[in-house]
């Protein structure tokens, strides 16, 4: 393993990319109000991220759906459903829920291929007969969001990344029930300094 970096009043806080949809930054940035320190933000995929936290290359990690346990020390943070983002006139758009198998004919709009939630969403699709035509990816959920309201197909998001305020789109969760979680994450094996146990502390009081 790398040597990791001393930082005495410093941190490398990694995070999944959706820092904002889920109050990661406003918990880092209370932290530093109420702290001082100084604090540098990494956004990475989950997969990334576990490379960057093996490598000393970040102090802590926001991970959505942790892989590598052994290794890693974890904080729950949050959890999340996903659900199907339709345009609004979609004939599906009245339904209360939808099953994944309603889905089969669509046009799927997701997440960068190779993701863990880009492999969630092709999992589940298997599981349910069928292989997903996926004909657009992207790493922002902004635009995948816009194309779903212009028709080009539909998505699978989690619940917190699909914005409010949109009229032009509806969320309905999806059958069978698909949650996921997020985690505060830290090498398992590492000697806390002061300062990474007041954060950790931090979290796990929020």
């Amino acid at each position: 393993m790398d040597q990791a970096v001393v930082h005495d009043n410093s941190l490398i806080i990694g995070s999944i990319p959706s820092i904002g949809q889920y109050g990661i930054s406003k918990e880092i940035t209370n932290f530093i109000k109420d702290t001082g320190v100084e604090i540098k933000i990494i956004t990475e995929p989950s997969g990334k991220l576990e490379n960057l936290l093996h490598s000393n290359q970040c102090d802590f990690a926001f991970i959505r759906e942790v892989k590598d346990r052994k290794y890693f020390k974890r904080i729950p943070y949050a959890k999340d459903q996903m659900m199907a983002v339709l345009p609004k006139n979609h004939h599906l758009a009245n339904l209360r829920k939808i099953s994944i198998s309603q889905l089969e004919k669509e046009f799927f709009l997701l997440e960068p291929k190779g993701s863990r939630p880009y492999n969630l969403c092709v999992n589940l699709c298997k599981s349910s007969g069928f292989l997903p035509n996926v004909v657009y990816t992207d790493r922002q959920i902004e635009n995948i969001v816009d194309l779903v309201a212009d028709g080009m197909g539909i998505s699978l998001l989690m619940s917190k990344l699909v914005p409010r305020e949109s009229s032009r789109i509806v969320a309905i969760p999806v059958e069978p029930t698909v949650s996921t979680s997020i985690s505060l994450c830290y090498m398992s094996d590492e000697n806390l300094t002061d300062l990474k146990r007041k954060f950790i502390a931090y979290i796990k009081n929020r």
